[in-house]
Parts: structure tokens; C-alpha cells; sequence
């Protein structure tokens, strides 16, 4: 959605380059690509949700086929250090 968003910015600024310019009718097309523009981040969110549901389906079709990815993971026992004292007033280190 980031990138549909900047790219919705870069048409936009398109866009009304083209409007500047423009005479008459050819202001109508203008004013359509200032509405895909506009409508440019949700067009790049649906694809970027439907790309990962369709590497989903096929990871999980893959993976049922040839085997899953697993991982082993242990844990390890760490050292807990107590925090210096602080020093007193008057002692100089």
C-alpha cells in the first residue's frame, strides 16, 4: 500500500501537469487519470493481499506435497547479573 501511495503521488502531480496544459475535452482524460490516481492505492493493496494469498495456497499445496519447513529451537540459560551498587558520596574510584 506504501508503494501504491507513492505512486498515487507521482500520477497526481502527472495529473495536474496535464490539466495545466490542457484544452477542452482533453480534460476529461486528464480528470480520469487523476481518479486512478486517486484510486491507485487500493488497486496496489487488493494486488499485494492477493499475491500473498495465492503464495500461501501454493507454499501450503507445496508443503503438503514434499514436507514442511520445522525448526528446532533450544533454549539457553542465561547469566542474570546483579546491577553495580552505586557508589557513595565522597569515594572517589
Amino acid at each position: 500500500m506504501a508503494l501504491g501511495i507513492l505512486i498515487a503521488i507521482s500520477r497526481v502531480l502527472i495529473g495536474l501537469a496535464g490539466l495545466t496544459a490542457a484544452r477542452g475535452q482533453q480534460k476529461l482524460g486528464t480528470f480520469a487519470f487523476l481518479v486512478i490516481a486517486a484510486l491507485s492505492p487500493f488497486i496496489y493493496g487488493v494486488m499485494g493481499f492477493v499475491a500473498g494469498a495465492v503464495g500461501a495456497l501454493l507454499y501450503n499445496w507445496i508443503a503438503s506435497v514434499i514436507g514442511r519447513i520445522e525448526m528446532e529451537l533450544e533454549t539457553r540459560a542465561t547469566v542474570q547479573l546483579a546491577p553495580p551498587s552505586p557508589a557513595s558520596p565522597g569515594v572517589l574510584s
